[in-house]
């Protein structure tokens, strides 16, 4: 990991005593990705120390004694200023990017509506707000025409920021934007149908509803007719050959179970017959 941020006094460490990373790209590890494991030995940090002396070792320290924010497991020695964590508060980008004294925002909701009242009726993408992995003050603000364009097309680097895809939308619930292709594909597998035949075959198209996929089933595949096979709804296959094969073992297995309602008597009778039935002019009790 490679941090641009200037060096920090103070570090930050947990039991494990490695001092991999500066405070700031830990915070972020911790708050925005919740991720909360040692970037070096992978161990799980419940609590990690932010001091100002380096040469401290952690199981000396008093934790107890201690301000901690329980989000994060985040814990201040004595001289580290609270405010090492207003990256994690609800903060306006415009005004911490201008440097303008403003108090931290209770929730998105009160953020939002100072962006428009303060900022020429900027707006956040509540998709971006939600899921975007940055701290509060380093989302983006948007005219309504640009924000409009940021649904449709992504945004393109500008003013030393990387570019940001667009949102997907889903091509049947027409009103849904998902933050990027991965929720989509979520949304699309656990609200609409895929075709498990051709799946084999890599093709991944969706279906609005089992209607649709139904019809695609009897035009483009072969569908068991049989009434157990089409109370599954799903008994399907991509060859004539596969059909013909499975037919023919269903029809097996039905003639066994209607053979097995028989009485006894019934059945020895027909095993009698089967046994001494002629074929190429010889019995069974010949060969």
């Amino acid at each position: 990991m490679i941090c641009c941020s200037p060096i920090c006094k103070a570090c930050i460490f947990g039991r494990c005593s490695h001092r991999a990373i500066c405070v700031k790209c830990s915070l972020k590890l911790r708050y925005v990705f919740e991720d909360k494991k040692c970037v070096l030995c992978k161990e799980t940090l419940d609590d990690v120390v932010v001091t100002s002396n380096r040469a401290a070792k952690f199981e000396d320290l008093d934790l107890s004694r201690m301000k901690v924010d329980k989000r994060t497991g985040i814990r201040l020695d004595s001289g580290i200023s609270y405010g090492i964590l207003d990256d994690l508060k609800l903060r306006c980008p415009v005004c911490v990017k201008t440097d303008t004294i403003s108090r931290p925002f209770k929730n998105v909701r009160a953020l939002k509506a100072h962006a428009s009242k303060c900022h020429e009726g900027k707006l956040f993408c509540d998709l971006c707000l939600q899921h975007r992995k940055v701290f509060p003050h380093e989302q983006r603000l948007y005219t309504r025409e640009e924000l409009t364009i940021h649904m449709k097309r992504g945004d393109p680097p500008k003013n030393g920021h990387g570019a940001l895809a667009p949102h997907p939308r889903c091509k049947f619930c027409r009103r849904k934007q998902f933050f990027d292709e991965a929720m989509l594909a979520q949304h699309m597998r656990e609200a609409h149908f895929q075709c498990h035949v051709c799946q084999r075959q890599n093709i991944n198209e969706y279906f609005r509803n089992y209607d649709s996929l139904k019809r695609h089933f009897e035009r483009d595949h072969f569908v068991c007719q049989h009434p157990s096979c089409k109370e599954q709804k799903f008994v399907v296959f991509g060859s004539r050959l596969e059909y013909v094969v499975f037919e023919r073992g269903v029809r097996a297995r039905s003639a066994r179970t209607h053979f097995l309602m028989f009485s006894p008597e019934c059945q020895f009778y027909h095993f009698y017959h089967l046994y001494h039935s002629p074929i190429s002019g010889e019995n069974h009790s010949n060969t």
